[in-house]
């Protein structure tokens, strides 16, 4: 078996046996109309002492990595590329022998949107992301909703009850005009 294949085994028996232990990682989705036909929608995650997460995958193949995923309607298209900011580490992580990007305070995701419609248009946010925690390797997973309302006025709920232990689906809210911070 190769040790890629290995290294994914041993990651998916570490989700099964430590997947609700709560890192205390916190996510905001946030949005703002730059103009009529124009969204950025940012995605803040907040990172407790002692954790490390792992950054979206780069030009060089990493083993480790977090990834953000956007459910769009018919009338909205992504702008450009889902732009990575914050104190990002890169080393070479010897327990799986590959390159790896972390933070250990906080990053900031942000992409931008062409909205073609006047009405509500609802962006739904898959956030899969990776840590090391106190030697172990896991992983959450957390779903949000954000709702670009008409006239340049937005909100941002979530349909995630547990974005910092690995989450798991529930029922969103209304639109609130306010951040949605899970966890």
């Amino acid at each position: 078996m190769s040790k890629v294949a290995l290294l994914v085994l041993f990651l998916c028996v570490f989700r099964m046996a430590w997947g609700q232990t709560d890192t205390a990682i916190r996510f905001v989705v946030t949005s703002q109309r730059l103009s009529d036909s124009a969204v950025e929608l940012r995605v803040a995650a907040k990172v407790p002492k002692g954790v490390r997460l792992y950054t979206l995958r780069s030009g060089f193949d990493t083993t480790l990595c977090s990834s953000v995923k956007f459910e769009l309607p018919g009338t909205a298209r992504a702008d450009g590329v889902l732009a990575e900011s914050g104190r990002i580490v890169s080393s070479t992580d010897t327990s799986v022998g590959a390159p790896v990007r972390y933070v250990t305070d906080s990053l900031l995701w942000r992409q931008r949107f062409v909205i073609r419609d006047s009405g509500q248009v609802t962006i739904k946010t898959r956030i899969t992301w990776f840590y090391l925690q106190k030697g172990a390797y896991l992983s959450g997973d957390s779903t949000f909703k954000t709702f670009i309302l008409p006239g340049g006025s937005s909100g941002a709920a979530g349909d995630s009850t547990g974005a910092s232990g690995g989450g798991s689906a529930g029922a969103g809210g209304p639109p609130s005009g306010a951040p949605w911070s899970a966890g």
